[in-house]
């Protein structure tokens, strides 16, 4: 139908699509081996990014962890000590209660023997032995 040039026209259209079709197949590859590599690029200065902000995360983390360990062991030695003060006071306070009635039965047996005297001496009432405010909390 075309003759031997028209054989010869589709022999080099034949020839130059394959050959442009071997030129997008080794541009396709070398395309995908430059991504590739710019790929592990990306992905490794992400990498390196992100353990940057994880290692400072970390870092925070860590620097935080610490002041709060020195905060709960102060916490905990003030507690200790306010512990031991109160324990203090609740003997002390326990040892002014005995001697305060030891006092108080030596008062009823003093107003007793005055009260017996001859001739009687009146006293008035003794007053209370704790603050008003002591005897409402009881």
């Amino acid at each position: 139908m075309f003759g031997a040039a028209g054989g010869t026209l589709f022999n080099m259209l034949g020839a130059s699509g394959i050959t442009a079709v071997l030129l997008l197949v080794i541009t396709a590859v070398i395309n995908r081996k430059k991504l590739g590599a710019e790929t592990d690029n990306i992905s490794a200065t992400a990498t390196k990014a992100i353990t940057d902000a994880a290692s400072g995360v970390v870092e925070r983390i860590e620097g935080d962890n610490l002041r709060l360990r020195a905060s709960i062991e102060r916490l905990e030695a003030a507690d200790d000590r306010h512990e031991r003060e109160r324990r203090e006071w609740a003997l002390e306070r326990e040892e002014w209660r005995r001697v305060l009635q030891v006092h108080a039965a030596w008062d009823a047996l003093a107003i007793t023997r005055i009260a017996e005297a001859i001739p009687p001496i009146e006293l008035p009432d003794a007053p209370p032995l704790t603050p008003p405010t002591l005897d409402r909390l009881h």
